[in-house]
């Protein structure tokens, strides 16, 4: 979460280090979060499940999924749940990633230039790992 966030100075990130405490804080947020970065693989639910539960709150909701496999490697499942997500505003990763493919992947989905903090507020990101 330290490089992610060195990667994204620019952007507000809201943390949360389990997709449960993502839930809770999308949630806490009455869904004001302009996107979604998470990583594919976690204990107990996947990115792509966290991002389904977000998408059914907010269905445009930008998606950043960060995997060390290529979409070619990945489960039978995890296609499903890709493929039930669709592939608008869905960007994917693959780790470890340079911040330039993060920031360019954040800035397409977001249709936003980082700018300084000063002058226009952030949008909000949730991230975890």
């Amino acid at each position: 979460m330290k490089l992610l966030r060195h990667m994204l100075t620019q952007y507000n990130l809201i943390e949360a280090h389990t997709a449960e405490e993502a839930l809770l804080l999308f949630i806490d947020l009455d869904c004001q979060v302009d996107l979604l970065i998470a990583d594919l693989t976690t204990p107990k639910r996947s990115g792509i499940q966290v991002a389904l539960l977000l998408r059914s709150k907010l269905p445009s909701l930008p998606v950043i999924l960060a995997s060390r496999n290529p979409v070619s490697h990945w489960s039978a499942q995890r296609l499903a749940d890709l493929n039930r997500l669709g592939s608008r505003w869905v960007a994917i990763v693959q780790k470890p990633f340079a911040a330039d493919d993060l920031l360019n992947a954040v800035r397409e989905l977001t249709g936003t230039a980082p700018s300084p903090v000063e002058t226009r507020a952030p949008p909000s990101m949730l991230g975890w790992p």
